[in-house]
């Protein structure tokens, strides 16, 4: 695969500052100058690549799903069952360690908010946590096939969103309240909770 041209490194390197600066100050004090300044780049060159400040922002939900998604992949592939693989879905998510930011976590807190305001901000958004949901949904779905179960897809849907939004949620308090909430707490007690529903909730079925 050839090197990235010199246009995207340039666009990437914008795309990291903005991630830096919103890490700092928040996305509403991210103006270009900062977002250049931060860079090492004339305001002129960051205008150049992106028309406005909402361009580097839709730019970096990619660039955060992306590296979200590559994380989920590498833990994914050392999985031998559905059990593993879904559990892989929520360490990529929430697990510290290699791969884990938490700058990306409270840009991503800063993006949800900002898709609240920003319709062109919240069609991305959506088609991100869309494509998580749908994943989830599948993994539950082979895990409970593996351990020849029967649950209404419907039942799947509402455990699979109940799941993300708890991921969303320590997002969240991991951004505006980190100081109350337990040291890397966040996986293990999701896994435990999913799979207890799962194995001991729905055993007769």
């Amino acid at each position: 695969m050839g090197r990235p041209s010199n246009q995207a490194q340039r666009k990437r390197q914008i795309v990291d500052a903005l991630l830096e600066v919103m890490a700092q100050t928040g996305y509403q004090s991210a103006s270009i100058s900062a977002i250049a300044k931060q860079a090492g780049l004339a305001p002129g060159l960051v205008h150049y690549h992106f028309k406005n400040k909402q361009a580097i922002l839709i730019e970096l939900v990619d660039l955060l799903d992306g590296i979200a998604q590559a994380r989920y992949s590498e833990l994914k592939s050392d999985a031998g069952d559905p059990k593993q693989a879904l559990s892989a879905f929520i360490d990529s998510a929430l697990a510290l360690g290699k791969g884990s930011s938490q700058h990306a976590v409270t840009a991503w807190v800063m993006i949800a908010a900002e898709s609240i305001k920003q319709k062109e901000v919240q069609v991305i958004y959506q088609k991100v946590v869309s494509n998580n949901l749908d994943e989830l949904e599948s993994l539950i779905m082979n895990f409970v096939k593996h351990q020849h179960k029967k649950i209404a897809r419907k039942t799947i849907k509402n455990i699979s969103a109940l799941v993300y939004s708890s991921i969303e949620g320590c997002y969240q308090l991991a951004s505006t309240a980190p100081e109350l909430m337990p040291s890397d707490y966040a996986s293990q007690t999701l896994k435990d909770m999913l799979f207890a529903l799962l194995e001991n909730q729905y055993k007769n079925l």
